[in-house]
């Protein structure tokens, strides 16, 4: 990969600027399927709980990861939970998403965690990307759907 992307934490709306929120939101809202506000995406993702770490490309947000830190009464040690992987589709096969997930190893290694736990869809290309990243299946994740 090109060393045109970099990486950028953003715990909370103080550590941004407008147009940074403005693009990450419209980037969620397109993962997600969602039509969040700007306020609302502040209430729910940049609250202080996750850590949203957003690949940029010069001064545009291009992807983003977001993860949270998680206590286990079973461990003594924390682990990471990935909660959302994304990245535009302009600047897919590029190694933005790769990237995404070595900061948050890094960032897992730093904070002493376990492990790094995430749950996507089965699409084969998904599993593969994962995979390809030096994750492996560990368990089976179910749901019964509520609504």
């Amino acid at each position: 990969m090109e060393k045109m992307y970099s990486c950028r934490y953003a715990t909370n709306s103080a550590s941004l600027e407008e147009n940074i929120i403005q693009k990450t939101c419209e980037l969620w809202n397109t993962f997600n399927g969602s039509s969040l506000s700007k306020d609302d995406f502040i209430k729910r993702i940049l609250n202080g709980r996750y850590e949203l770490i957003l690949a940029m490309k010069d001064l545009d947000v291009v992807g983003f990861v977001l993860n949270e830190l998680v206590s286990s009464p079973l461990r003594v040690s924390s682990s990471i939970e990935i909660w959302a992987l994304y990245v535009s589709e302009n600047h897919r096969k590029k190694g933005v998403g790769k990237m995404l997930l070595e900061e948050v190893s890094s960032f897992g290694k730093n904070c002493d965690c376990f492990d790094i736990h995430v749950s996507s869809d089965i699409k084969p290309y998904v599993i593969n990307f994962y995979r390809s990243c030096g994750y492996s299946n560990y368990a089976i994740r179910m749901r019964k759907g509520l609504k």
